[in-house]
Protein backbone atom coordinates (compact mmCIF):
# COMPACT_ATOMS: atom_id res chain seq x y z
CA UNK A 1 0.00 0.00 0.00
CA UNK A 2 1.43 2.99 -0.56
CA UNK A 3 1.03 6.28 2.05
CA UNK A 4 0.60 9.32 -0.01
CA UNK A 5 1.76 11.67 3.15
CA UNK A 6 5.05 10.14 2.88
CA UNK A 7 5.24 10.26 -0.62
CA UNK A 8 4.67 13.72 0.00
CA UNK A 9 7.27 14.31 2.27
CA UNK A 10 9.71 12.70 0.49
CA UNK A 11 9.04 14.78 -2.52
CA UNK A 12 10.23 17.93 -0.80
CA UNK A 13 13.22 15.55 1.16
CA UNK A 14 15.97 18.01 0.00
CA UNK A 15 14.00 20.95 1.52
CA UNK A 16 14.01 19.39 5.05
CA UNK A 17 17.55 17.08 4.72
CA UNK A 18 19.50 20.37 3.88
CA UNK A 19 17.72 23.31 5.78
CA UNK A 20 20.28 25.61 5.29
CA UNK A 21 20.35 25.77 1.52
CA UNK A 22 19.12 28.57 -0.20
CA UNK A 23 20.62 28.14 -3.05
CA UNK A 24 17.96 25.67 -4.21
CA UNK A 25 14.58 26.76 -4.64
CA UNK A 26 11.39 25.42 -3.82
CA UNK A 27 10.19 24.56 -7.12
CA UNK A 28 13.02 22.29 -7.66
CA UNK A 29 13.39 20.75 -4.42
CA UNK A 30 9.84 19.35 -4.62
CA UNK A 31 11.03 16.40 -6.84
CA UNK A 32 14.68 16.81 -5.95
CA UNK A 33 15.03 13.19 -3.74
CA UNK A 34 12.82 11.32 -6.61
CA UNK A 35 13.87 12.80 -9.55
CA UNK A 36 17.52 10.83 -8.93
CA UNK A 37 15.39 7.27 -9.82
CA UNK A 38 13.91 8.56 -13.31
CA UNK A 39 17.42 6.73 -15.00
CA UNK A 40 16.74 3.66 -12.82
CA UNK A 41 18.63 2.11 -9.75
CA UNK A 42 20.62 4.04 -7.98
CA UNK A 43 23.21 3.11 -4.63
CA UNK A 44 23.02 4.84 -1.38
CA UNK A 45 26.51 6.31 -2.28
CA UNK A 46 24.92 7.62 -5.38
CA UNK A 47 22.09 9.27 -3.73
CA UNK A 48 24.17 10.60 -1.18
CA UNK A 49 26.94 12.29 -3.72
CA UNK A 50 23.50 14.29 -5.77
CA UNK A 51 22.03 14.97 -2.67
CA UNK A 52 24.73 15.98 -0.83
CA UNK A 53 23.57 14.39 2.58
CA UNK A 54 25.00 11.98 4.77
CA UNK A 55 24.83 8.32 4.23
CA UNK A 56 23.21 7.98 7.56
CA UNK A 57 20.73 9.80 6.63
CA UNK A 58 20.22 8.64 2.92
CA UNK A 59 20.40 4.63 4.33
CA UNK A 60 17.66 6.39 6.64
CA UNK A 61 15.61 7.59 4.55
CA UNK A 62 15.52 4.50 2.38
CA UNK A 63 15.03 2.16 4.79
CA UNK A 64 11.46 4.23 5.38
CA UNK A 65 10.47 4.17 1.66
CA UNK A 66 11.42 1.05 1.80
CA UNK A 67 8.77 -0.19 4.52
CA UNK A 68 5.91 1.98 2.87
CA UNK A 69 6.84 0.33 -0.57
CA UNK A 70 7.71 3.07 -2.29
CA UNK A 71 11.28 2.22 -3.07
CA UNK A 72 12.68 -1.02 -3.53
CA UNK A 73 16.32 -2.76 -2.99
CA UNK A 74 18.60 -5.44 -5.25
CA UNK A 75 21.39 -6.31 -3.71
CA UNK A 76 24.74 -6.20 -6.48
CA UNK A 77 28.02 -7.41 -5.39
CA UNK A 78 28.48 -5.30 -1.40
CA UNK A 79 25.46 -2.63 -2.70
CA UNK A 80 22.38 -2.55 -2.46
CA UNK A 81 20.88 -0.76 -6.05
CA UNK A 82 17.32 0.96 -5.11
CA UNK A 83 14.75 2.24 -7.42
CA UNK A 84 10.79 3.00 -7.28
CA UNK A 85 8.52 -0.05 -6.63
CA UNK A 86 6.13 1.39 -8.89
CA UNK A 87 5.80 3.33 -11.80
CA UNK A 88 2.27 4.93 -10.44
CA UNK A 89 4.48 6.60 -8.05
CA UNK A 90 5.80 9.32 -10.50
CA UNK A 91 1.62 9.96 -11.20
CA UNK A 92 1.27 10.51 -7.65
CA UNK A 93 4.81 12.88 -7.40
CA UNK A 94 3.43 15.12 -10.26
CA UNK A 95 -0.18 15.21 -8.22
CA UNK A 96 1.98 16.46 -5.01
CA UNK A 97 4.64 18.54 -7.04
CA UNK A 98 1.31 20.85 -8.06
CA UNK A 99 -0.58 21.06 -5.27
CA UNK A 100 2.43 21.83 -3.44
CA UNK A 101 3.53 24.24 -6.22
CA UNK A 102 0.02 26.10 -6.35
CA UNK A 103 -0.34 26.61 -2.23
CA UNK A 104 3.52 28.16 -2.61
CA UNK A 105 2.24 30.22 -5.28
CA UNK A 106 -0.84 31.23 -2.68
CA UNK A 107 1.35 31.67 0.15
CA UNK A 108 3.86 34.10 -1.93
CA UNK A 109 0.47 36.23 -2.92
CA UNK A 110 -0.45 36.76 0.53
CA UNK A 111 2.84 38.14 1.30
CA UNK A 112 2.85 39.94 -1.17
CA UNK A 113 -0.19 41.72 -0.03
CA UNK A 114 0.44 42.06 3.28
CA UNK A 115 3.69 44.43 2.51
Amino acid sequence: MLYCGMLIYYSRWCDISRPNSSSRSPTRCASGFWTHFVNGELTVGELQQYLAAEQSTVSQHLAALRSKELVSGRREDTSVKYTVSDAAIWQMLDIARDIYERQLRSHQVMLEASR
